[in-house]
């Protein structure tokens, strides 16, 4: 069981590695292969138990375990696998499912299978964008405005956590995070200018693609410095709340309030 060594890398060996996993199992109550599956237990999982498991491990695992998955099924693993991605969940969990997306090794993906992807009204927003970067000339039209608004949810989101990362990493411990970061600002100023009834339409789309994750964005998008897009990012958080589920946690206290971080 003694460790190998790489340079100032230390690593087990496979009896090692091996029993580690046992004893750990040991104090684990549930599905233990779901804690810490093998690699033949994931390639033998269905899409939906495999994106179920990997939205919570770390992001290296989970980009090799789904890259082994779709090697051994090929052509037949995407559909499902991305229906598995779009499934309904509650609360935060269809972000942390589109999160897998960048697990992906987005050169991999047939052109066909993004194709099919076009028309969804989860994935279709990414799967245009992918195929935009390939150079792919697209009829936009059968992109549905609820997906495009889900790839910019998600996109708005990225800025938004990027900028509360950096936030702490460089404010003194007791400063407060800015009403409203400048690069969400900017970022959502550019998704509105072309998007069809422009900022207050563009909230509203958001707050129905996803409800937990655009109420982070409403909150701060309140204090946008045109009084129109600050009203209805206030009326898009209040939207949100009533749209959950009554005894689930809030995403943030209140709109002007103390800000929650996330």
């Amino acid at each position: 069981m003694s460790p190998s060594t790489s340079g100032d890398a230390l690593t087990l060996t496979p009896l090692g590695t091996s029993l580690l996993r046992d004893a750990l199992l040991l104090g684990i109550g549930g599905e233990a292969a779901d804690v810490f599956p093998t690699h033949d237990q994931v390639l033998a999982w269905d899409a939906e138990r495999l994106v179920a498991g990997a939205q919570w491990w770390p992001k290296r695992a989970a980009r090799q375990a789904v890259a082994h998955w779709l090697a051994a099924r090929g052509s037949d693993g995407w559909p499902p696998f991305f229906d598995a991605l779009s499934a309904d969940r509650p609360e935060e969990e269809p972000a942390r499912r589109r999160a897998l997306l960048a697990a992906l090794d987005a050169t991999a993906v047939p052109d066909d299978a993004l194709y099919g992807l076009l028309a969804d009204p989860v994935l279709g927003g990414w799967a245009e964008h992918t195929l935009h970067a390939r150079g792919q000339a697209l009829e936009t039209s059968t992109v549905p405005l609820s997906a495009r608004a889900v790839y910019l949810i998600d996109e708005l989101e990225s800025v938004r956590r990027g900028a509360s990362l950096d936030h702490r990493l460089t404010a003194d411990p007791d400063q407060e995070e800015p009403e409203l970061f400048a690069a969400l600002h900017a970022a959502f100023d550019k998704a509105a200018s072309t998007w069809p009834g422009g900022p207050p339409a563009l909230l509203t789309a958001l707050i129905g693609a996803d409800p937990y994750t655009a109420a982070f964005l409403a909150q701060q998008l309140a204090h946008h410095p045109d009084r129109t897009t600050a009203n209805q990012a206030r009326r898009a958080f209040h939207t949100s709340a009533t749209t959950r589920s009554r005894g689930t946690k809030k995403p943030a206290k209140r709109v002007g309030g103390k800000r929650k971080r996330r």
